[in-house]
């Protein structure tokens, strides 16, 4: 473990025993030097308590971070106490003394913890002189250099549990664009679903944890608490993970989420403190053993993947697939596996037609997809038919329509011709209600428009105004 944060990290030098009067003191003065850089990086103060930087919830008195940077400073030393007049001067130095150098005297917190996807400094010096601390960690693993080591374990089971090498390089494409832009965010989700346990959704979620940090990643089971209260913490991560996603169509919860995904900010709370604008850097990987049928149609902020195959737990091949899958975690324990990984899908270059801030559902979309869409789109028909006919209507204004599809059936509007199509009705422009500008008319089968009267079956002859359905009074 690198005792020292990862501003400019120096090496431990411990005093060598032995030396010269002259060569000691230089020593003694080597090791005072970073054992006050230390202190000064490893903790902050607010309003005269201190708070390390790994446990920035947790505060402290002077006294008690005396003792306990005791420990570190032995370890900086070798492993041998550190004399009492040099500690003495460190916490002078670094403590009690009044100094503008950041790696000389514990700096004055606000209190805020912000990400900064991609800065590894761990606190952001503010023109006011306090910092704020950087939520997001650089991983460990990523100090090592690329190595010629194979990448193959993670690529096998890359090809098998994408089984479409289209929707595989998608999956890839939008894991190495957020990690190349890891201050930025991807503006649509991935949800891996099979019907099946065992096909590795989890451990591709742990992949992509590990590649992220896990101190940048936070895994939940649910949705609630990351749309809940006290969220502030969740959605600090740079990865937020939703394990087995399961949600009721046109839900509170699903709405939220839907906006976490694209919204570059959001009002946050944590346990004590009062709510606050928090910046959001956070890509969603989700999984789900049920069919997501509350994903709308024309929805355009999940890709879902189909990642069933026969390795399954209770398939054929399922054997072949945990041998696969314990290479694999015995990949993730060494981090320069990782660090392979890592640089492998940095120097990616995404496909042309890869776009993180907007995915085209119809150009991309995946089988299950299409076959949501599907399902989707005979169930809001069958529902909008129902309405339209509900009253008899022959003929309705795109303004109400508009109304009804986004309020009530919560649709999106670019639905609305394909659906009306599908049941047969014609879209007009036309004038009427001597207005002197067109506005936009659906008329029923079998049913037309001409110099403001609808015209129908059986010489059906009646003005727009008359024939048009009152939808405020249905």
């Amino acid at each position: 473990m690198n005792l020292l944060p990862p501003e400019d990290p120096l090496p431990a030098r411990p005093v060598p025993p032995a030396l010269p009067a002259a060569e000691a003191g230089a020593g003694r003065q080597d090791l005072k030097e970073l054992l006050i850089r230390l202190l000064a990086r490893s903790y902050l103060r607010r309003e005269g308590r201190f708070y390390h930087i790994d446990r920035p919830l947790e505060s402290m008195s002077r006294d008690d971070l005396q003792r306990a940077f005791l420990i570190p400073a032995r370890r900086l030393n070798n492993g041998d106490p550190v004399p009492k007049p040099v500690l003495k001067e460190v916490f002078d130095t670094a403590i009690l003394q009044n100094n503008a150098d950041p790696d000389r005297s514990i700096p004055v917190w606000t209190g805020a913890i912000t990400p900064y996807p991609g800065n590894p400094r761990r606190r952001i010096q503010l023109e006011s002189g306090q910092v704020i601390l950087n939520g997001w960690k650089q991983p460990d693993y990523r100090r090592l250099p690329a190595s010629a080591a194979s990448l193959r374990p993670f690529l096998v089971f890359f090809s098998t549990i994408f089984q479409s090498a289209a929707e595989r390089d998608r999956v890839l494409d939008w894991l190495a664009w957020s990690l190349q832009n890891e201050h930025k965010k991807p503006n649509w989700a991935i949800l891996l679903y099979s019907q099946r346990k065992g096909t590795g959704k989890s451990t591709f979620c742990r992949i992509a944890a590990q590649l992220f940090g896990f101190e940048n990643t936070s895994v939940e089971n649910n949705i609630e608490k990351v749309a809940g209260k006290f969220n502030g913490p969740i959605l600090g991560k740079k990865l937020i993970v939703c394990e087995e996603l399961h949600l009721r169509p046109d839900s509170e919860v699903g709405n939220k989420l839907k906006t976490l995904i694209t919204e570059p900010f959001t009002m946050a709370e944590r346990k004590g403190r009062d709510v606050e604008k928090l910046p959001l850097h956070a890509c969603f990987l989700m999984t789900t053993n049920h069919l997501p049928l509350w994903i709308e149609a024309g929805e355009r902020r999940f890709y879902v993947v189909d990642v069933d195959h026969e390795g399954h737990a209770s398939g054929p091949k399922a054997g072949r697939f945990g041998r696969l899958v314990k290479r694999v975690e015995a990949a993730m324990a060494d981090p320069q596996r990782m660090a392979d990984l890592y640089h492998f899908l940095l120097q990616r270059k995404p496909a042309e037609d890869f776009d993180a801030l907007s995915l085209n559902i119809e150009r991309h979309g995946t089988e299950v997809m299409k076959k949501l869409l599907a399902h989707q789109f005979a169930a809001t028909t069958q529902q909008l038919a129902e309405y339209l006919g509900r009253e008899n209507c022959i003929a309705i204004t795109e303004q109400d329509l508009r109304a009804y599809v986004t309020q009530e059936m919560r649709v999106s509007v670019n639905a609305i011709r394909h659906m009306m199509t599908e049941l047969g009705w014609s879209r007009h422009v036309v004038k009427w209600g001597g207005k002197d500008y067109a506005r936009a008319l659906w008329t029923a089968p079998k049913y037309t428009v001409d110099r403001g009267n609808i015209l129908g079956p059986g010489a059906f002859r009646q003005a727009v105004c008359d024939a048009l359905w009152d939808a405020a009074e249905a």
